[in-house]
């Protein structure tokens, strides 16, 4: 993994997104979760444009959980986000 390989102890945000994504496909939302947490503020503050899919995975996983508002509200901060770039 990235984390073997890297010679700081820093966060690898993005390493973190897709490990929740994997996470939210394998049924383990609460990994998911775990993962997820902090990241939109840590894309933010770069302003990385990958902060859209860690609003959609943020979706994946509130949809997971059938907590359908939420799941909205995270699909509609990743178009959001997605137009503001555009």
């Amino acid at each position: 993994s990235c984390y073997l390989v890297a010679e700081d102890n820093n966060r690898r945000i993005y390493v973190d997104a897709y490990y929740a994504y994997a996470y939210i496909k394998k049924g383990n939302y609460r990994k998911a979760e775990i993962y997820l947490r902090g990241l939109i503020p840590e894309f933010n503050k770069g302003n990385l444009g990958f902060v859209s899919k860690v609003y959609t995975f943020h979706a994946e996983l509130k949809k997971a959980l059938n907590e359908k508002d939420s799941a909205i509200y995270y699909y509609e901060q990743a178009l959001e986000t997605i137009n503001c770039k555009t």
